[in-house]
């Protein structure tokens, strides 16, 4: 009897741990009005403008024709397993696979809602299984799944689920130290935090071994002698690297398809500059302290005020051993030395420095605040209460004193009032516990109350700072659901009516990662995963490619198109100026034909293999690649005659223009004399972004030279005769621009290369997004089979059943030789990071589970001699 009860208490207390932070968060999303509970979206930042994208992506996985080896959807094609690791391995994704593209926003929604009732209760299940199973645990455990980090970071969802594996780690490891052998919690929990998110789970591992080494040093857990300390430590060693081993099959993947796309960029080298002022680093404990701002500042440690009091009477505690407090002080250090310098925190981040996100490991600290503080909490009356609790609001009052007194930028007269309040209750609280047995309960259930209402202040007024503008009618849920379903009838109206393997793009977008959102197959992509090949192509053809990311932009030349193999365009405009037919409208937007698209296969001659793609003028380039098809000189592009250049309140010198009087407008421009009717097309080569707003005849046309305004732009038709200014207005005090490229693209000369260029045939038939069937007929003079997919040595090819090796060419592209005559081509992308981490994850996996069949049969045993 005594036994069930205590099985429906445990139970019980962790049907609370799960349930109390989703009800939290679902009020959270209440309050701020997000879908399904009002109008605002939930997509904000990078959730918005990549992850719901890669999330309709996955769905075509499991839905579509799609696979996670390579997808034509991120660029103009793509090795998938490095980006999925880091992107689409949360398993809580799968929750979204019931809901339609244009209902995401709501299905995130209700994940979270789900992340965040698991990460109390597997909070609260580390609590227990060190501790024992209480009622007051569930304070602490809704204090780490509402903590700062996971409000902050809302929109980095593929972070979650390895920040919720943390706790069972954590527990794992504590029974490895106390049992002395390994523990099949500690190995899959780290395991799935590193597929999950390799990144996030790289983090933990290293936390993880700090936190061994500290509370192995404490004493806490008592060891017989030193050779018994090493023997654990080998068991947590090699437990380690089981479960690194079991994901070796992502690992493997990560690591070789990154090449060349995620770098370890160390500008400057690892230095042991400051990144903030250490003093500040405290008032990210503040109730609200979040500003909004995540791009930089200080890293988010909120912890809940109850939790981060128990960590002073922790310290305060004089029953709790000095050797115990300087451990778990060395760790405190560890990681806020890890935020402050930047050496450190750019090895914490995987040798590279974070892009707009800079202390990603921040929720370490929330961690260990909440843990620490969990500690002091059972042991709270053991010390001088009273006394310390003098101490903490002494301390407290302090701090918040020079917050004021230097007009701290997170923490306000607001915050330091309520920060103030929750403190002398949860001081007087814990006095009152103290004082009579007959307090305790109403005691704890006031501190309990007291942690659900600062969770709830804290998680909306943090969630309402980031989404400063979210009741914008652009940000709405109606807005979202309006585009992706008039989008998609654009898109599926093409599948429809046309079967071939092709590309598309679009001159409107939500997102620059549109292609992944509807499964097409386009040129455009935004993610820090993309190879330098790609984007460097991307640039050298008229496309925007900022270093970060490439995409098609707002015009590109025809010839451009038509190699690239874009098909269909689809366009808010109800004409354009290349030369594509209209097919079809919808909602206000337009679908264009490309009559001369290529097959993403084609014929090319020998001399392919030797194009310089360093040509700095892409109309020169494109005249050159155009002509390297049937050795005909095809002269697509004719420059247009610049007659002046014109400075105004400027100084020229080596290309370098500069403003006079810095109080007036200062401007270049070229004065074009038209001596044909053909379309204008031009670019500008300038060694940086800069900021320069350009004028064609007196009309703005946005600015130029910045990271998504800097590519081949139209100039209009004109008649022979007429003068057009283009013109640079200044918005620095100077500009430099080393080229300006004004081109005629001749209509006819395209259509006649287009019809040479198509004397040899090569049919894609798309099997699976890694796997392509091709019929070639191959004419003189083509000796290569060029492929607009970048290459990529994970491409197996057959020509006839026989295994080719491709060649690079025009250093970014794939091609392969072929003898003239028909043949079938068949190729698969197959990443060389599963053929070798596979097998490592089955050796790994069959090893954890002999090892722990070993430990079964030996316990077995002992039981039948007992």
């Amino acid at each position: 009897m005594e036994k069930f009860r205590r099985f429906e208490k445990n139970t019980m207390i962790s049907l609370l741990a799960f349930a109390v932070p989703a009800v939290i968060m679902m009020l959270v999303f209440i309050i701020g009005q997000f879908a399904p509970f009002g109008k605002v979206s939930i997509l904000v930042a990078d959730m918005r403008y990549q992850f719901v994208d890669y999330i309709g992506y996955m769905k075509s996985i499991f839905f579509g024709d799609n696979d996670m080896f390579y997808t034509f959807s991120k660029t103009f094609g793509g090795d998938m397993m490095g980006f999925a690791a880091y992107y689409l391995f949360n398993p809580f994704y799968l929750i979204l696979l019931f809901f339609p593209n244009d209902m995401l926003p709501v299905g995130i929604v209700i994940m979270m809602v789900f992340i965040c009732a698991f990460t109390g209760l597997f909070f609260h299940l580390m609590l227990s299984g060190i501790w024992g199973n209480r009622f007051s645990s569930l304070i602490f455990s809704t204090a780490y799944a509402m903590m700062g980090f996971n409000m902050a970071y809302i929109n980095c969802i593929h972070y979650f689920f390895s920040i919720m594996m943390l706790p069972l780690v954590i527990l794992g490891l504590f029974r490895m130290m106390t049992n002395r052998r390994p523990n099949l919690t500690y190995i899959i929990s780290s395991a799935l935090a590193v597929i999950s998110n390799y990144y996030i789970g790289y983090m933990i591992l290293i936390f993880t071994a700090a936190f061994f080494l500290c509370f192995m040093a404490s004493d806490v857990i008592k060891y017989t002698d030193n050779k018994d300390r090493i023997r654990n430590a080998w068991t947590v060693l090699y437990s380690t690297l089981l479960a690194v081993g079991i994901s070796a099959f992502s690992l493997f993947s990560v690591l070789l398809s990154l090449q060349g796309q995620k770098k370890a960029i160390i500008k400057g080298g690892l230095t042991l500059k400051r990144t903030f002022n250490i003093f500040e680093f405290f008032s990210g404990l503040y109730v609200g302290s979040f500003n909004g701002n995540i791009s930089n500042g200080l890293p988010i440690i909120y912890s809940g005020i109850i939790a981060t009091v128990f960590v002073g009477f922790y310290f305060l505690n004089k029953t709790i051993r000095l050797r115990e407090k300087i451990c778990a002080l060395i760790l405190f250090t560890f990681l806020i030395l890890g935020y402050w310098i930047d050496a450190l925190n750019v090895m914490w981040h995987g040798f590279a420095h974070p892009i707009g996100f800079p202390y990603r490991n921040s929720f370490l600290f929330s961690f260990l605040i909440i843990f620490i503080g969990y500690a002091g909490f059972v042991r709270i009356r053991d010390g001088s209460v009273k006394w310390n609790a003098n101490i903490i609001i002494i301390i407290f009052a302090l701090y918040s004193v020079y917050m004021h007194l230097i007009k701290s930028p997170y923490v306000g007269t607001r915050s330091i009032i309520l920060t103030y309040l929750t403190i002398a209750v949860t001081l007087i609280l814990v006095v009152a516990m103290n004082e009579k047995d007959r307090y305790v309960i109403p005691a704890l259930a006031g501190l309990f109350a007291l942690s659900m209402t600062d969770s709830l202040y804290n998680g909306a007024v943090s969630v309402d700072a980031y989404y400063e503008d979210k009741f914008a009618e652009e940000e709405s849920i109606d807005a979202y659901k309006e585009y992706i379903d008039n989008t998609q009838d654009l898109v599926s109206y093409i599948n429809g009516q046309d079967s071939s393997f092709f590309r598309m793009d679009k001159l409107y977008r939500r997102t620059n990662n549109d292609p992944m959102m509807f499964s097409y197959n386009g040129l455009s992509h935004f993610s820090s995963c993309e190879t330098e090949q790609a984007k460097t192509f991307m640039g050298r053809m008229g496309f925007r490619n900022n270093e970060n990311w490439a995409f098609y932009g707002d015009s590109s030349t025809a010839f451009a198109d038509c190699f690239m193999g874009v098909k269909y365009l689809l366009s808010q405009y109800d004409e354009t100026c290349k030369p594509y037919k209209w097919l079809y409208t919808s909602n206000d937007k337009n679908v264009f034909i490309n009559p001369y698209a290529l097959s993403i296969g084609f014929g090319m001659d020998e001399t392919a293999k030797y194009i310089n793609m360093n040509e700095r003028d892409p109309f020169k380039l494109q005249n050159i690649i155009a002509s390297h098809f049937t050795k005909t000189n095809y002269q697509i592009y004719r420059p247009v005659k610049v007659s002046e250049i014109k400075l105004n309140n400027v100084s020229e010198n080596d290309h370098v223009y500069t403003k006079i009087d810095p109080d007036a407008e200062a401007s270049v421009e070229y004065i074009l004399s038209i001596t044909s009717d053909n379309f204008i097309y031009m670019y500008f080569d300038a060694p940086e972004k800069q900021n320069a707003t350009l004028f064609i005849n007196q009309d703005e046309k946005g600015s130029y030279f910045n990271d998504y305004e800097w590519s081949v732009r139209e100039g209009g038709y004109y008649d022979p005769g007429e003068t057009v200014s283009i013109r640079f207005v200044l918005d620095d005090d100077s500009i430099c621009i080393n080229n300006a490229y004004f081109y005629y693209e001749s209509k006819q000369v395209l259509k006649a290369w287009y019809k040479d260029a198509v004397t040899t045939t090569c049919n894609l038939t798309k099997l699976s997004s890694s796997h392509l069937l091709a019929k070639a007929n191959v004419a003189e003079p083509t000796d290569y089979i060029v492929f607009s997919i970048p290459y990529d040595d994970d491409w197996r090819i057959k020509v006839d059943g026989k295994r080719v090796k491709p060649v690079k060419v025009m250093d970014a592209l794939m091609a392969v030789k072929v003898p003239k005559g028909e043949h079938e081509l068949d190729l698969r992308f197959i990443p060389k990071g599963i053929i070798l981490g596979t097998p490592v994850s089955v050796i790994s996996s069959i090893t954890t589970f002999c090892i722990f069949f070993m430990f079964f049969r030996r316990k077995t045993q002992e039981k039948n001699k007992e």
